[in-house]
Parts: C-alpha cells; sequence; structure tokens
C-alpha cells in the first residue's frame, strides 16, 4: 500500500491499516504477521505532539467517531468500527476510554507498533479529569436473563424486617445464564391481582450470581384510612411463602452504575462521579442500597457515598443494620444520615433529624455542587418533586437523577 500522508489535526494516517484490516478473514494474527510493513509504510515525519484532555476524549464515543487511550497515547480508530475482528460492539465498548488493560490482554505482543501511525496525541495529565477504564463500558453481570424472558422464581426464604417490610430470597431456575442484570437496574414482578394481570418495578438489594438467587426487599402497604386499598402487588408479596412461585422479567432501568465512578442514564453517554449522593424515602432506598454496597465491595471504587434517608418512624427505617454496619466499616467515604416525620416515632435519644428534608439536610449529608457530583433520589413524587428537587436547585446542583 502507499505511504500515508503527514498526520492532521483529528486525523490519523490510516490508508495502510485499512488495507489490511479490511481483507476478509483478517485475525490478529495476520496483522501481527504484517506488522513491519505496516510499519514502514505509516512511517511519517516528526510532528509536534498534540496534548489532549481526558475530556476531549470522551466525547469521541459516537458511532463512526471512537478515539481510544493506549498506555498514554490517543489514537483514532473511527474506520475500524466495520472492520475490526471483535467486531463493532467491542470497538463502541472502548470507545471514549482507557483500554490499555484490555489491549495488552487481548492483542498480541508487536502489534502496538502498527498503530504509530494511527495516534494524534498524547494524554495530558490534568487533576480531576482521568480518562475511564474499557471495563467500566461492560455493565457489571450480577445476575439472570435474557431480555425479555420472563422466569419463574421459587421463594427460598422470607424474612420479616421490621414491621411491615419482607426479604425475600428468590432462587432461579436451574440451568439459568448468569447474566444481564446490572447494577442500578431492577426486575419486573407480575402476579394476578383481583382478576388483572399488574406487574410492578423493584430493585434487588443482592445477588449471588454463584448460587443463582437474588435478595427483594418489599414494604408492604397495607390498608389506611388515606389509602383503604394499600398497595394490592405489595401485599401480594408479603404474602408468599416458602416453595411459592414468582414471575420475574428482567428490566435495564434508566440508571447503570458501571463501577469505579464510571455511569450511565438512559443509555446516554458515559459519565463519572468522585462524589454520588442517595436521597431516599421508604422503599426509595433499594436502588441506592444496590449500587452502594457494589461501591463498597470493590476495593479499588474510591467514589465517596451520601445517604439521606427519610422515614414516617424510627421502625420504617429498612435494612438498617447494614446501612450502619456498612457505614461503620466505611467511615472514611460513607457518610448516612436518618430523619424521621413523626416526632412520636423516634425513640429517646434520637440522634438523627426529625421532620421533612430540609435545605440544612441536604446541604450537610449531600456532597458540594460540583461537575463530577451526582444526585439520586428515590421516593414519592411529592418526597422528589416537591420537597428535595427545588431546594437541590437552588443549592446548585444540577447533574440529579430521579429513579
Amino acid at each position: 500500500p502507499a505511504a500515508a500522508p503527514p498526520p492532521l489535526v483529528g486525523k490519523s494516517p490510516l490508508l495502510a491499516v485499512k488495507e489490511v484490516w479490511s481483507m476478509e478473514g483478517s485475525t490478529n494474527a495476520s496483522v501481527q504477521g504484517s506488522g513491519q510493513g505496516l510499519i514502514e509504510a505509516m512511517t511519517v515525519p516528526d510532528a509536534p505532539v498534540r496534548k489532549i484532555r481526558p475530556s476531549e476524549v470522551a466525547l469521541h464515543a459516537r458511532k463512526g467517531d471512537n478515539w481510544v487511550v493506549i498506555s498514554g497515547r490517543v489514537y483514532d480508530v473511527s474506520f475500524l468500527a466495520d472492520r475490526h475482528p471483535g467486531g463493532a460492539k467491542v470497538l463502541q465498548e472502548a470507545a471514549g476510554c482507557d483500554c490499555s488493560e484490555e489491549w495488552s490482554k487481548i492483542h498480541p505482543e508487536g502489534l502496538a507498533e502498527a498503530l504509530e501511525g494511527w495516534m494524534i496525541g498524547e494524554l495530558e495529565k490534568v487533576a480531576g479529569d482521568r480518562p475511564v477504564p474499557a471495563y467500566a463500558r461492560k455493565v457489571r453481570r450480577q445476575c439472570a436473563f435474557a431480555d425479555g424472558e420472563t422466569l419463574q422464581c421459587g421463594v427460598a426464604s422470607r424474612q420479616e424486617v421490621g414491621e411491615s417490610s419482607v426479604l425475600l430470597r428468590l432462587q432461579l431456575p436451574a440451568g439459568t445464564k448468569v447474566e444481564g442484570l446490572g447494577v442500578g437496574s431492577h426486575v419486573m414482578v407480575s402476579a394476578e391481582l383481583n382478576g388483572r394481570k399488574t406487574s410492578r418495578a423493584y430493585t434487588p438489594v443482592g445477588c449471588n450470581p454463584a448460587e443463582g438467587h437474588m435478595d427483594l426487599l418489599v414494604k408492604v402497604y397495607n390498608p389506611t384510612p388515606d389509602f383503604p386499598e394499600g398497595g394490592a402487588m405489595s401485599q401480594h408479596l408479603g404474602k408468599l411463602q416458602v416453595g411459592d412461585k414468582l414471575p420475574i422479567r428482567a428490566n435495564k432501568g434508566e440508571f447503570s452504575y458501571l463501577g469505579r465512578g464510571s455511569y450511565r442514564i438512559d443509555e446516554g453517554s458515559l459519565r463519572r462521579a468522585n462524589s454520588l449522593g442517595f436521597i431516599c424515602a421508604g422503599s426509595g432506598i433499594t436502588p441506592a442500597l444496590q449500587i452502594i454496597q457494589a461501591i463498597l465491595l470493590d476495593p479499588n471504587d474510591e467514589t465517596e457515598i451520601w445517604l439521606l434517608y427519610s422515614n414516617k418512624t424510627e421502625k420504617d427505617i429498612l435494612a438498617r443494620d447494614t446501612i450502619d454496619a456498612l457505614a461503620a466499616r466505611h467511615s472514611s467515604r460513607f457518610v448516612r444520615w436518618y430523619s424521621i416525620t413523626h416526632q412520636r416515632g423516634r425513640s429517646e435519644g434520637w440522634p438523627y433529624s426529625t421532620g421533612r428534608v430540609n435545605e440544612w439536610m441536604l446541604t450537610m449529608f449531600m456532597p458540594p455542587p460540583d461537575t463530577e457530583t451526582c444526585i439520586t433520589m428515590c421516593g414519592p413524587y411529592g418526597f422528589v418533586n416537591e420537597c428535595c428537587l427545588p431546594i437541590l436547585e437552588e443549592i446548585g446542583h444540577s447533574n440529579i437523577f430521579c429513579f
């Protein structure tokens, strides 16, 4: 192939590489064998090395516009989308990221030399701005089933939690392939209630892929004067006994935590956060608890966690033992605070807040506004949209997500 032209701003001398990678049946081995010819063909005059910030690399993660970082160097690999031996999906997962680790594991030694013609600059080291590892592009697989598939799961155990909640352990059918449910995702639970099929979303608070089960923490809403019928689905789940079957279906959800501060909202671009804030009410703790546990179980995840959890009474606090234990073990990066709205619902010496969530709580027990801070909320409409959201915006938060 003809020698490539000198590099242009934002472009790479790719002509020689295109010829090799476009061959039918191309493999890593075939490229390695042609490496010397590629290097000779792509020799270009010396040019000033462009410095590129990680935040700029992250912008090039769209179809037809793929930059990657390998060993501190930035490469434009856009044209490989339809030619990569591993498929376009693999390349897209790495786009906009640092894929040094994946590159060294998958590609043969010596192939890196052939990348010289693709290089468009070197990564600029900027405090607080670092490239996202490519492994974070792959949603953490926790458990279970293909998209749209409904499984009949058996209740393996049940445990009463407080006065009005139950923890159900669901056993997946034998042979179920363990993949598909990411951190922050939920499942759809269905049942025949009052003569019609009803479905509700629940976020597992725990999964064990090896043993094939997941845990659902359910707040049971019994009838009250204000809500004579209560919550039909929660009452149904609260009555399930060991051995009963429950149809569940995976549902990805809009928020996916990918690990080590990386997350995605509604299939949008990859985002990063140094601090994650969770504002929850009642059973809204479940998605927060799932993500919090995933963060704290990863010794390499340094994301700071802030939790503000509101309930009517102290007895209504779900999974308090778990939350307190996590806070005690990870006190350097996990801040948690409780608030109860009923004065009479607290024990003597209650050390936390009483009353509705207010500006003081959101200022003291949420991370300060920042481009790398994300605030999430889960609870009733009035709690989220009328109480918390206006105050957060007034404080200066703009990166806010509501489960």
